[in-house]
């Protein structure tokens, strides 16, 4: 990931956007401009997988989470 500024990272192909503290939120963004949504999919799934793996979040135990 590229760091563009403070809260957003981009990949090199322009493919995959990451914002951070977007209104207190993690936004991911995966594009495709060729419409190969197969690869656009596997790509945020892969992040999500790799986030959670990574990062421990808070959870209330009031609030359904997988």
């Amino acid at each position: 990931l590229i760091y563009i500024s403070r809260g957003i990272s981009i990949n090199k192909d322009e493919t995959f956007f990451i914002l951070i503290n977007e209104e207190d939120h993690l936004s991911l963004i995966s594009q495709s401009n060729d419409g190969k949504m197969n690869e656009t999919y596997s790509r945020i799934i892969r992040a999500i997988n790799k986030i959670n793996e990574t990062i421990e979040f808070q959870q209330h135990q009031n609030i359904f989470c997988n």
